[in-house]
């Protein structure tokens, strides 16, 4: 008897902030994310809405650690600070205007979530700490696939192998 090869067959990537969860990727496209709605921030109008923050400030580039969304800014220690959401291209430049925020902590925490099915019903999830506040990494394949290679990349041995070892798997308890 042959043994049939297994597939991906779905792998969707969502961003979790202190204010919901966003699509982030699906089956081999990235999708839109508002960050101003992801982080809650508000446009920053006047100098005057920082009246009353306490320093020290801390400045940060989340593009130094590979974070999902890149936003530039300050911080205090009660994570209120100013911030600019970068656009695309390089990321020394193309910024937003300035926004304000109350939960610089959520910007500088950036959490992906990835569930990934198999053609064979497995279903893994990648909540483990090595994804947080970076895109989502495995070395025997690359997550951000497009999706014909879906029907084409057999998932090997060692692709499972490391499902195992990276996530936790779904199990569906039948019968209770």
């Amino acid at each position: 008897m042959k043994k049939q090869s297994v597939f991906f067959e779905s792998i969707q990537i969502d961003l979790q902030t202190s204010e919901g969860t966003f699509p982030y990727f699906e089956n081999g496209v990235f999708l839109e994310v508002d960050p101003v709605e992801a982080f809650g921030l508000e446009e920053f109008f006047w100098g005057s809405q920082l009246e009353g923050l306490e320093g020290p400030w801390v400045a940060f580039n989340t593009c130094n650690w590979n974070a999902p969304i890149v936003i530039c800014g300050v911080y205090n220690e009660d994570w209120e600070g100013v911030v600019n959401i970068h656009k695309g291209g390089d990321v020394r430049g193309n910024y937003s205007g300035p926004y304000f925020t109350e939960k610089a902590d959520d910007i500088l925490d950036q959490r992906l979530w990835a569930t990934i099915r198999l053609s064979n019903g497995r279903v893994f999830f990648a909540e483990s700490p090595e994804f947080r506040n970076s895109e989502l990494y495995f070395d025997t394949f690359d997550i951000y696939m497009n999706s014909a290679d879906f029907e084409e990349l057999p998932v090997l041995p060692e692709m499972i192998e490391e499902l195992e070892n990276l996530c936790q798997e779904f199990t569906a308890e039948v019968g209770k």
